[in-house]
């Protein structure tokens, strides 16, 4: 996400570029209720940006960022016309909010991404968006001395994207998605 994109934690929102690896950020914990996740790394690159308008909002993002979709998988942005994706609102619950469009903005800039720990979501700008991981030739910043469970420690030198595609991870683990069915 470009520069100034804010980033919820429970001090209030912060530019994501001031974020760090050990700093707490917030992931939801059902529709109504939200818990602090780990920052693993940051990532800096140089990417294009991308418009992503939605029914209640528009964020810059780059084509392959992941988002939280309503069917409880994660799509990048360039596969997103249509869908319905996470989106805090009023910053009291997650709701499923349409994409009403996805523009180039023509332009490449400096960007940022974060690989937070499991569930491997967090909110950037309101939305609820998933780890991407590096890519892009930019650099990185680790957290040696940020605490992790000994069974999770060989899997933390990896990427959002590596892991999302091990594993897929579920938005909201143990809860029956009420909407899943509702807009075939």
């Amino acid at each position: 996400f470009p520069k100034d994109s804010r980033v919820k934690t429970l001090n209030g929102d912060i530019p994501i570029q001031d974020v760090r690896p050990g700093d707490l950020v917030l992931r939801p914990h059902g529709t109504k209720e939200f818990a602090e996740v780990a920052v693993r790394e940051v990532f800096e690159s140089y990417e294009e940006l991308f418009n992503l308008v939605t029914t209640h909002s528009a964020i810059l993002t780059t084509a392959d960022q992941l988002f939280a979709c309503l069917d409880g998988g994660y799509k990048k942005t360039q596969d997103l016309a249509g869908e319905f994706i996470g989106y805090l609102l009023n910053d009291k619950e997650v709701a499923y909010v349409r994409v009403l469009s996805i523009a180039p903005k023509g332009f490449k800039a400096k960007v940022w991404h974060l690989h937070v720990d499991e569930p491997h979501l967090y909110f950037c700008k309101s939305h609820l968006v998933h780890n991407k991981g590096g890519g892009g030739g930019g650099t990185s910043t680790t957290s040696s001395e940020a605490s992790i469970a000994p069974e999770l420690r060989p899997l933390m030198k990896q990427t959002g994207t590596t892991l999302s595609g091990l594993q897929k991870f579920q938005p909201f683990p143990g809860m029956v998605n009420p909407f899943a069915n509702m807009f075939l």
